[in-house]
């Protein structure tokens, strides 16, 4: 749709399922301006546990059209999106700025503060990285402004600013290409271990645990990153979807990565040292992000729209038929209450 000057909220990588972002929530660089992917889907078509396809949208099915926007796979298989587009400029300023590692703590200090009053046409995510093969640790800058063209310098001003600039990437870039910047184009493909959670904000102790922890080596990538929340998202009141959230700044993902053939255990046990030492400053997690939660963490993780999305399950999905995910289990109990 960008050629016919019309978008709405994707991922951060252009081979991201449309799926799962859509049914999770769907964090993306224009989701301060437009709302999660799943503030943007106008109605579903559904193929739910009992094998019927089923219609819904604010008026037809709207229990289940509620439930699908936050509540992830767990009320059937979701064979069609109709998504809202806005109109936008197909080109966007973007891409990556580098900075000295040096001031790598004032940088997430920055960010920390601007990032709540910065333009929703911005979006920017910090990235802490200690690349493998002894190079030298490196903190930069994903950014993509989608406002006119004319104010993106007075837009870019303030982070240029905030540290000693490195490499400067910043140009006018087709949005589609931006999306592809971070695609994983390596056929042999690698091991990775990711854990993520919401933070309110960036505290000192917080930046404190992602950078005095971050830890090179040799056969390993690790790691500590933001997705920018806020703007449009967090407008919109926790229970008008399923996705309660709404009072994430951002989500913070932690973890490393290797090639296909050396021993895991090692960088699987660094990443989970690391984790520990963020965790206790996020509140909350992305269910698309979730991978060894209790069933009490996800429940809880709900929050006020546990109860309502338990009585969805019962109607729709009783058996627990899907249940790869981060699961709400039904109850039929509940539907007495």
């Amino acid at each position: 749709t960008l050629p016919l000057g019309l978008g709405t909220t994707a991922g951060t990588v252009s081979h991201t399922g449309v799926g799962g972002l859509a049914t999770g929530g769907g964090f993306g660089r224009l989701g301060r301006k437009y709302g999660l992917t799943l503030d943007n889907i106008k109605s579903i078509q559904i193929v739910t546990a009992d094998g019927q396809l089923r219609y819904a949208d604010e008026n037809e099915n709207s229990d289940l059209f509620w439930g699908v926007r936050g509540g992830g796979g767990n009320f059937g298989i979701v064979t069609m999106f109709e998504f809202q587009l806005h109109p936008m400029n197909k080109d966007v300023v973007g891409g990556r700025i580098t900075f000295d590692f040096k001031d790598v703590k004032q940088l997430l200090r920055f960010h920390g503060e601007h990032s709540l009053e910065a333009s929703w046409d911005m979006y920017q995510d910090p990235v802490v990285f200690a690349p493998p093969m002894g190079y030298g640790n490196t903190v930069y800058f994903d950014v993509c402004y989608s406002g006119p063209h004319k104010d993106a310098d007075k837009a870019f001003a303030p982070l240029r600013k905030a540290g000693k600039v490195i490499h400067d990437e910043i140009d006018i870039i087709d949005y589609r290409d931006l999306q592809k910047s971070g695609d994983d184009d390596d056929p042999r493909g690698a091991s990775q271990y990711l854990k993520g959670g919401y933070t309110i904000n960036i505290s000192d102790g917080l930046i404190d645990a992602i950078v005095d922890n971050l830890e090179a080596h040799p056969e390993r990538g690790s790691m500590a990153f933001f997705q920018q929340s806020g703007g449009k998202i967090n407008t919109i009141a926790s229970d008008a979807t399923a996705f309660p959230s709404r009072y994430a700044e951002h989500n913070l993902i932690t973890g490393s990565f290797w090639t296909v053939g050396v021993d895991t255990a090692p960088h699987m046990a660094w990443s989970r040292r690391y984790w520990k030492t963020v965790s206790p400053y996020t509140d909350g997690f992305y269910i698309n992000d979730e991978f060894s939660e209790t069933q009490q963490q996800v429940n809880r993780n709900f929050l006020g729209n546990y109860d309502r999305l338990v009585k969805i399950k019962n109607r729709y999905d009783p058996t627990n038929l899907f249940r790869l995910n981060a699961n709400i289990k039904p109850n039929l109990k509940l539907d007495n209450l």
